[in-house]
């Protein structure tokens, strides 16, 4: 058993790259009871959405959003606008995948904003949210808006050499 919160965490995320989400599950839980008794924000939000992450890809929506939900609420209190824009981004996406489109165009709406404005912002995060808001722009049926979203996050994940990006993009882009 890892000795600290961090290493905690990190198992999680081991376990989870490793497909052994009922672990990782196990994992991040106990990283979150952790976090609770040292009352460590930041490491409590980052357990949050390890957790959360784990509950999407076992289709678990509600207790995704839950744990997404309560990591932004630290987030903001945390005054760190970066992690708040990526938190918000994967809440987006989470509402998105719940067929809950207009919840996912506010959060996603506000972490574009931030990104935009932030100049501390990494390219990958800005292609990341991007990509989102472009899917969400076709599931509305905004074909134009989604091109020059498509676009923009081409052009990110191509200087930023993700290859698997710029093949996403063009997919969409040849879709259009």
């Amino acid at each position: 058993m890892p000795q600290s919160v961090t290493e905690t965490i990190q198992q999680g995320f081991q376990l989870r790259r490793e497909n052994r989400l009922n672990e990782a599950r196990q994992c991040m839980q106990t990283a979150y009871q952790l976090c609770q008794q040292s009352g460590l924000p930041g490491e409590l939000a980052q357990a949050l959405k390890g957790l959360g992450q784990i509950e999407r890809d076992m289709g678990n929506l509600d207790a995704a959003l839950n744990c997404y939900q309560r990591a932004a609420d630290l987030d903001r209190q945390q005054d760190n606008e970066l992690t708040l824009a990526h938190t918000l981004r994967h809440l987006g996406d989470i509402h998105q995948d719940a067929g809950q489109l207009k919840q996912a165009e506010g959060f996603y709406s506000e972490a574009l904003e931030t990104y935009r404005n932030n100049e501390k912002t990494a390219p990958l995060d800005l292609a990341n949210a991007l990509r989102s808001i472009a899917l969400l722009a076709q599931n509305t049926g905004k074909p134009e808006q989604a091109r020059d979203l498509w676009e923009q996050a081409r052009r990110l994940y191509l200087a930023t050499g993700i290859a698997a990006g710029v093949k996403e993009c063009d997919s969409h882009l040849a879709g259009l």
